[in-house]
Formats: C-alpha cells, sequence, structure tokens
C-alpha cells in the first residue's frame, strides 16, 4: 500500500504524538525540541487539530494505517505579515529518500499557490542538516538569512539558517 497524503483529522491526534516521538529519538540532531520538552497530551494536540485556521495547514503522510510523516504550516497572524506562512516537517527515517517529503512539499505549495492571502513560506534549519537545506531549495527556498550561534547543542553552537520563497 502506498503513502496517502492527506490533512489531519481529530482521530489522527494520538497517533501524531506517536509520530512525533519516532522523529525525535531520530532526529535529535535536526529537530529544535528535545524528547523531553514534547509534553502534549492527545487532548490538547486534538485542540491544536480543532484550532487550525484558514491560513493554517497540517497534513499527515499515513502507511498502512500508521502516520509515518507530518507537516504543519501557520499563517503568521498579525496584518502586516498575514501573507507569510512558516512551516515544519518530520518524516521517519524509514520513509525518506522515496519521495514522501516531496509530495508533502507539493501539496503545501499548491495550497499556498491558491490561497487568497498567502504569498511567502518560511522555514528554519540548523545549517549543518545539509540534507534538508539541499531538499528545501530543490524546491525553491532560498537562504534570507543566518542567525549566528543561535542554536546550542551539547555545548556546540550552530547557525539556523532562515529560508523562504514566494509564490505567486
Amino acid at each position: 500500500m502506498g503513502v496517502i497524503i492527506r490533512p489531519v483529522q481529530i482521530r489522527d491526534a494520538e497517533n501524531v504524538l506517536i509520530h512525533l516521538e519516532k522523529c525525535m529519538d531520530t532526529y535529535r540532531e535536526q529537530l529544535m525540541t528535545e524528547a523531553d520538552e514534547l509534553t502534549l497530551t492527545t487532548a490538547e494536540e486534538e485542540k491544536v487539530i480543532m484550532d487550525i485556521s484558514e491560513s493554517d495547514l497540517f497534513l499527515v503522510a499515513e502507511s498502512e494505517g500508521e502516520i509515518i510523516g507530518t507537516l504543519t504550516m501557520s499563517g503568521l497572524k498579525r496584518r502586516k505579515v498575514s501573507h507569510v506562512a512558516v512551516f515544519g516537517m518530520a518524516v521517519q527515517k524509514e520513509y525518506t529518500g522515496g519521495g514522501t517529503g516531496g509530495r508533502l512539499m507539493e501539496y503545501m505549495i499548491d495550497f499556498v499557490s491558491n490561497h487568497k492571502t498567502l504569498c511567502k513560506i518560511e522555514l528554519e534549519v540548523f545549517e549543518r542538516n545539509q540534507r534538508a537545506v539541499s531538499f528545501y531549495q530543490n524546491f525553491g527556498f532560498k537562504e534570507e538569512g543566518r542567525l549566528k550561534n543561535h542554536v546550542k547543542m551539547d555545548d556546540m553552537f550552530q547557525d539556523l539558517l532562515v529560508m523562504g520563497r514566494y509564490l505567486n
């Protein structure tokens, strides 16, 4: 059975949290959140899902009933930046390289391209995560800024890259 990309549903809350826990274990050096900082309960995740606005997007990638990827995008709420959305995504390691991340990105880009207000997408990525940087560049994202020594992990600092893409 293939991977299905679809909007999240309230019934997915528990499985989204399970997915995120798996990603925390695998991608510690690439995610801003540490595993012990992921403290949402299923009820709290359900509320997050219920509170999705028309400028937000929350996608899941599902394989054989298991959530194996997520993409969350939030449109900024202030009028002066209401054309901008910020996103993050995570695909479980055993499913990377098979097109799941690309399909999540294509869905998001199509959503923003057809949105009445949104026309810019931004993300943050650790400078040492060159695989992700290249992946985003392949989707037209450009480095727009660099926060020097912004991330400290295991007593070592690294820059945080801000990348963006404009859509018409």
